[in-house]
């Protein structure tokens, strides 16, 4: 079996980061994975990038010219909406690697033009790691859900009229991909609701796959140690938070989870408790805080993000709207409990008061009990970090997505076989 992953990037962002790890598991069970990609960050030799320099400056020109359709908006909100209209020359390196399956992940920034798709000839299996597969443009909407019919009126444009951007990439995604052999994967519960909703997907097949990790670097490590290495303190509760755009995308809910703090601080905790942020820096924040914040960059090094958080007694992901973080995998694997609002895939994850803590969406008292009830009891927080590092090792590591996404495979290209009047012995 021979699997072409076609995405932006195999290292800038959560998407990329699950689309490379995929591509790291599949041969663990013999199968050839290859990826194609604009931004190259690793020196796996299976990665395929623009290569010559032509290649690379024509992936720039085409993220830019993508975006200039989006700039006449100009009461557009600072979210990300991508037309992908752009031509590209993706599909045109694609048809020279040898595959059986292409399997999509994050295709915009001028990657792939929303008609390339159907110039692909083999099935394609698309993993959705956010809503832009059905939308007009937007990759997360702020609750909009005009998808559900058809797009228009845009909020993320911030459009007054029907005929939009929005309305016309919708009508592009709706003529151009009628007709194709497209099966799509849902990395959470959530996101396989909100696709089945979609006016562009609900009569397409629908698989839950969720994301994967490497269980043996996202392992348990001594806190002393951890915390000894980060420079993080031996004598206080330490929360971990992280996201690489920090408090610049509302949609991680920094500002949510600093409410969250100012009751706890409330509470007499601000000298038995400090904040470790990783992804972003001191200098680049807006946010405030009554307690001692240390904040740790970006960390590049998977080894690095495994540290931190070892180093840490509760994860918190504040996220207002979120799909399979990868974020809250990789500290539930270092049995690290994880803290966050029960919304989008956090539940397929977090099991309530089991390996973590469910707050009720956006109730930012009920988001500090749940850091307070994680801290208060030392052997009930050793049990919760068994338990979340269990469930991991079982259900998200590389073997077990690996084969589920073989399955997938193998029934594909054998329907598509069948229906092409192949017979077999």
């Amino acid at each position: 079996m021979n699997v072409l992953h076609l995405s932006w990037s195999d290292v800038q962002g959560g998407a990329a980061k699950a689309a490379y790890r995929l591509h790291q598991a599949l041969p663990t069970i013999g199968v050839n994975s290859q990826m194609l990609v604009e931004v190259k960050g690793s020196q796996a030799p299976s990665i395929f990038d623009g290569g010559s320099i032509i290649n690379r400056i024509a992936g720039r020109i085409s993220s830019h010219w993508d975006q200039f359709y989006v700039r006449r908006y100009k009461s557009r909100k600072p979210l990300l909406f991508s037309p992908a209209k752009a031509v590209t020359r993706t599909a045109r390196r694609a048809y020279k690697i040898s595959k059986d399956i292409y399997h999509l992940h994050w295709i915009t920034n001028g990657f792939l033009k929303v008609e390339d798709l159907r110039t692909l000839e083999k099935p394609l299996v698309w993993t959705l790691h956010d809503l832009w597969g059905f939308t007009g443009g937007c990759h997360y909407g702020e609750g909009c859900s005009r998808f559900e019919t058809e797009c228009g009126y845009c909020p993320v444009l911030g459009s007054r009229v029907h005929n939009d951007l929005s309305r016309e990439t919708w009508e592009r995604k709706c003529s151009a991909w009628r007709d194709i052999d497209l099966t799509l994967i849902a990395p959470s519960r959530w996101m396989a609701r909100m696709a089945a909703s979609s006016a562009l997907f609900r009569s397409r097949r629908i698989e839950v796959i969720p994301y994967c990790l490497d269980t043996q670097i996202f392992c348990p490590t001594e806190r002393a140690v951890a915390r000894r290495r980060l420079s993080l303190p031996h004598d206080k509760h330490v929360v971990l938070f992280s996201a690489l755009t920090g408090d610049g995308d509302k949609r991680k809910g920094l500002h949510l989870l600093q409410s969250a703090f100012e009751i706890l601080a409330k509470d007499g905790n601000a000298g038995s408790i400090c904040l470790a942020v990783a992804g972003m820096n001191g200098e680049k924040r807006d946010a405030s805080f009554s307690f001692d914040v240390h904040y740790l960059g970006i960390l590049k090094r998977e080894q690095e993000m495994a540290l931190a958080c070892a180093a840490a007694d509760v994860f918190v992901a504040p996220s207002m709207e979120d799909n399979l973080p990868n974020t809250v995998l990789e500290a539930m694997s270092c049995g690290t409990s994880c803290v966050a609002f029960d919304i989008g895939g956090m539940g397929d994850m977090i099991d309530h008061r089991m390996n973590g803590y469910l707050a009720k969406p956006f109730d930012v008292d009920d988001l500090a009990m749940g850091i307070r009830w994680v801290l208060a009891d030392e052997n009930r927080r050793r049990s919760l970090s068994d338990a979340a590092r269990k469930k991991v090792v079982e259900e998200y590591g590389f073997e077990p997505i690996a084969r589920r996404h073989m399955r997938l495979y193998e029934d594909l290209t054998l329907t598509t076989k069948r229906s092409k009047g192949t017979s077999f012995c």
